[in-house]
């Protein structure tokens, strides 16, 4: 899915249900709609954020970003925190970087993000150019 198709998603309130019921579940183990394996689990947590496991790379990468349009529609924060994320590829990092260009108003948080996450963010430039996300913990 294109960034241009998840913001028309957006902007017309359409759900891309069947595409997002493969990422997200409500318990981090795959069962029924969930139990296709696209390489990540994104899962409500206890504190009005969302955990992350697996790897996100360039095979799932517009999955895991209409993931995160889904999770941003209810809110103007968006917390997501890692929980056993093995990788993060250039298009991972890249979807995380893009969602508050396409959800104006939007504010993210990345908590407990990895060392290689951390300079590959740093690396990319995005510490400067996306001020809307914060890098925590």
């Amino acid at each position: 899915m294109t960034a241009s198709e998840i913001t028309r998603l957006v902007v017309v309130g359409v759900w891309a249900i069947a595409t997002v019921a493969v990422a997200m579940s409500a318990h981090p183990c795959g069962y029924g709609m969930n139990s296709e394996d696209v390489g990540f689990r994104m899962w409500s947590g206890d504190d009005d954020s969302w955990n992350v496991s697996g790897a996100l790379d360039l095979i799932n990468a517009g999955t895991f970003q209409a993931a995160l349009v889904s999770a941003a529609r209810s809110s103007t924060t968006l917390r997501l925190r890692f929980v056993e994320l093995r990788f993060v590829d250039l298009a991972g990092v890249q979807a995380i970087a893009d969602i508050t260009e396409m959800i104006p108003g939007l504010s993210l948080t990345v908590a407990t993000p990895s060392n290689s996450f951390r300079r590959c963010w740093r690396m990319l430039g995005y510490d400067e150019t996306c001020p809307r996300v914060e890098i925590v913990g």
